[in-house]
């Protein structure tokens, strides 16, 4: 009885590693190639510079952080929004409450802007007279789920429209071994 039931829990246990393999094997997303339009069809994507959309991951944890960069040279992809959130909004909020800003399972809590002299400021400072280099926006997942930002590019290709495109962010959970780690002090964990 003993041999069955060490065989039966031994079973279990790597069927629920393939389980468990199966479902973190999706997560990694195809990036679109840039292809240049010829039609304002929407059928398209925009020709673009750089890495597209400048968002640093598609897939995180609750707890980590992720970033969007608009480098001045590539201006062409632009965040306008976190899921229902308008980035004018967001920013207005940010200008009268200060950071963090909670945008459902995310929170903005940081903005910094870089100039080509090697400075950077934060939002209250972000508009000093000077060459702007880039801009980065720090997001924190707060809670499991899907945020869903969207995109607009302004082509390179003259007289081509474009559309939004809209970039997923999945936020899973934590999983209990992290809070065993962490609470016998193992592993490696920044508060």
């Amino acid at each position: 009885m003993k041999k069955i039931i060490a065989i039966l829990i031994s079973l279990l246990f790597i069927g629920s590693t393939f389980g468990v393999a199966s479902i973190l094997s999706g997560v990694a997303t195809e990036i679109p190639k840039e292809i240049p339009c010829s039609s304002c069809d929407g059928l398209y994507p925009c020709l673009c510079d750089g890495s597209p959309h400048g968002i640093s991951m598609t897939t995180v944890r609750v707890g980590q952080t992720f970033t969007i960069t608009h480098n001045k040279q590539e201006t062409y992809w632009q965040w306008i929004k976190v899921d229902d959130a308008n980035r004018s909004d967001i920013w207005n909020e940010v200008v009268a409450n200060g950071l963090p800003v909670s945008l459902g399972s995310v929170e903005l809590i940081d903005f910094r802007a870089y100039y080509t002299d090697g400075s950077s400021y934060d939002y209250k400072e972000a508009f000093k007279k000077g060459n702007l280099d880039h801009t980065v926006y720090t997001f924190r997942a707060v809670r499991p789920g899907t945020v869903y930002f969207t995109f607009k590019c302004n082509s390179l290709v003259p007289d081509c429209c474009c559309s939004n495109e809209v970039v997923p962010v999945r936020i899973l959970p934590n999983l209990p071994m992290d809070w065993i780690l962490k609470k016998f002090g193992l592993g490696r964990f920044k508060e």
